[in-house]
């Protein structure tokens, strides 16, 4: 597979590394494909068992397979391994994986980019009416239940929610010292580029699982543990994430908008102009569908996270309520939308608060306590990670970082129109697109976290009950680490469990 074509598969934080992603596999790989030893003079690193002269070996000729978890947990490359990602989540493989499963009822979890992004491709306006083709879509194919991520978006939310005011954790004094900055993790391309290539920054990625390991917890828990969970998902990134080693028994399988549009053309047969407008039996079945926020979307197509943590920490850490119509991130500099911010300033002489998206030079009367912001594109990712490896320090409390430009909705799955592929200027036409897309999100229904008491409630038990079930663990590759950086990340950990297991206001205050 080319260069070209992988490029446009997978974000930018998983490209740029420094080595060259796209090298096929081959006898340098750290599994040999044609089994046996490694070949003499080889450079692969022998993590998979001993291969001395002369130790003892399985019959020779066995044949060692590459799986994407082995390429993975591996120290080499990433995308080398996309061959092997798209065989085994691709359109056939659905088709077939489903006739498999013929009598096991799939739960369809359609992320709100990718519900936007194929409106559009469909032609039209009304969102509802393309959930609902979407639904018959799939009954089209098996049993599926289809429905909205935001269930799963809502826990994911949530849990950073609280890991956020954990790391403000109140002195003596009565001040609130933060404990370094803290990165959302639901984008796969920006965590497996720290975890690749950045990993002294591992320690601040939030733990909270992304919004498709949430849904696919709840499937589990709605139908136990084997049911079948798809997530039909704006990147080919997610496809990655599906296949990290403490994910894999969630059985996800993930489709991006374009496999979606090509399974509706195999399969479609109704006349959609003439789509009856109904529900599909199996919907009455899910436990999930009564849950307010089912259809929600938090703050954009991105997830909304920033302005969420804004809100909580405000509210749980400083006890001030943020009006709705100051939730508004503006960008740090005018030509870069992609970067955008929210700081609370406490006015020290009376003690209220204030709300803006522009700094205010800090004086004995004004104080910033808190600050979010929202970096989109590889651009911007860099810039941060440049900060935090010069000086250790960040300009935000937390940050919601994306890997593509303008965020899900400029994932390398989804749908684009033919104006987009042409001449003349393709960043200025996806750009459009994405706002275009973004504006169609905000006829979703939208919802404060807060506002979905029955998730609320889950997300309390589980993080009272089964705390683990909730987080994920990210990899630290030593071997990339200077002493000083090593030394640094191990006490960044220890310091962040100390806070975690000492905070005891957090989970029940909403």
């Amino acid at each position: 597979m080319s260069s070209s074509v992988s490029q446009g598969r997978f974000s930018t934080g998983l490209r740029i590394t420094d080595l060259d992603d796209f090298l096929p596999n081959s006898t340098e790989c750290v599994l040999p494909m044609q089994g046996g030893a490694i070949p003499a003079g080889s450079v692969a690193a022998p993590l998979y068992g001993s291969h001395s002269s002369g130790a003892s070996t399985s019959p020779a000729d066995a044949v060692a397979r590459v799986t994407l978890s082995d390429c993975l947990s591996c120290s080499g490359c990433i995308t080398s391994a996309e061959t092997v990602l798209l065989s085994a989540h691709s359109v056939d493989a659905f088709v077939a994986e489903s006739r498999q499963r013929a009598t096991q009822v799939g739960v369809v979890a359609v992320a709100p980019a990718v519900l936007v992004s194929l409106a559009c491709a469909w032609q039209t306006t009304d969102l509802e009416y393309a959930f609902e083709r979407l639904q018959r879509l799939f009954n089209e194919i098996g049993e599926f239940v289809v429905l909205m991520n935001g269930a799963g978006r809502c826990l994911s939310v949530l849990e950073t929610c609280a890991e956020a005011a954990e790391r403000l954790p109140c002195d003596a004094n009565g001040e609130h010292a933060s404990q370094g900055p803290l990165f959302a993790s639901a984008c796969p391309g920006w965590t497996f580029y720290v975890e690749k290539t950045q990993t002294s920054m591992v320690p601040y990625l939030s733990k909270a699982k992304s919004p498709q390991a949430m849904m696919a917890l709840l499937a589990r828990h709605c139908y136990g543990a084997e049911a079948w969970f798809v997530s039909l998902a704006p990147c080919f990134d997610k496809k990655l994430e599906s296949q990290r080693e403490t994910l894999r028994e969630d059985n996800t399988f993930v489709l991006t908008t374009g496999e979606v549009l090509e399974l509706s053309m195999r399969f479609e047969r109704a006349q959609h102009s003439e789509l009856e407008r109904r529900n599909g039996d199996c919907l009455e079945r899910l436990e999930l569908i009564p849950l307010r926020g089912a259809w929600s979307t938090f703050g954009g197509l991105s997830g909304g996270y920033a302005v969420e943590v804004f809100r909580y920490v405000a509210k749980n850490v400083f006890h001030y309520d943020v009006a709705e119509a100051d939730l508004k991130l503006a960008p740090v500099r005018e030509r870069n939308p992609d970067l955008q911010q929210l700081l609370l300033y406490e006015d020290c002489t009376t003690g209220a608060f204030s709300v803006t998206s522009q700094s205010i030079s800090e004086t004995k009367r004004y104080r910033l306590r808190y600050a979010v912001a929202t970096a989109y594109g590889f651009r911007n990712i860099q810039n941060i990670v440049r900060r935090m490896k010069t000086s250790g320090a960040c300009a935000w409390d937390f940050v919601e970082v994306m890997a593509c430009p303008g965020g899900c909705g400029n994932g390398g799955g989804q749908w684009l129109p033919a104006e987009s592929l042409g001449k003349g200027s393709v960043q200025s036409s996806r750009r459009q697109h994405v706002r275009q897309l973004e504006q169609k999100g905000q006829w979703l229904p939208q919802y404060h976290v807060e506002e979905c008491p029955q998730i609320v409630e889950l997300w309390t038990k589980l993080r009272a009950s089964a705390p683990e079930s909730l987080r994920i663990t990210f990899a630290i590759r030593h071997d990339l680490l200077t002493d000083l950086e090593s030394n640094e990340a191990q006490r960044a950990e220890a310091t962040l469990e100390r806070s975690a297991s000492e905070a005891h206001r957090i989970a029940n205050q909403w």
